[in-house]
């Protein structure tokens, strides 16, 4: 199977300018976002990350662990923290303030946790097509 094919049938995940070194370099552990299904990772599964930076970059990922459902206000300190806040409050306001302008603490949220698919101790990547 070529691998524009295996692209296509693997989940994607966009994320943010400025995050893809902030990742790489293990300052966020996780990435939280308003629940949807195409956010239910199993442990062990691989999708693609796609990253603005320089031109757009597709990185292989891997979930550390099962997407966990909760909603923003269950969001634990820890978790908070793994996605560079401080605190859930800081997170909250963030989130409210450049991502979800409806957001509620009542809304359910997805916290993905999840590292670099590696060869060689490299992430693996690609060039985006878009």
């Amino acid at each position: 199977m070529s691998q524009e094919r295996l692209g296509e049938s693997m989940k994607r995940m966009k994320f943010g300018e400025g995050l893809l070194e902030r990742k790489l370099q293990g300052l966020e552990k996780n990435t939280i976002r308003k629940w949807r299904e195409a956010y239910d990772f199993k442990k062990g599964e691989i999708f693609i990350g796609e990253f603005p930076e320089l031109g757009g970059v597709e990185l292989l990922l891997m979930a550390t662990e099962d997407t966990i459902k909760k909603t923003f206000l269950e969001i634990t300190p820890q978790e908070a923290l793994d996605n560079g806040y401080e605190n859930l409050e800081a997170l909250l306001a963030d989130f409210k303030k450049n991502f979800y302008k409806d957001l509620t603490g009542n809304m359910e949220a997805a916290v993905i946790y999840f590292d670099f698919v590696k060869f060689d101790g490299y992430p693996t990547f690609g060039k985006s097509n878009s």
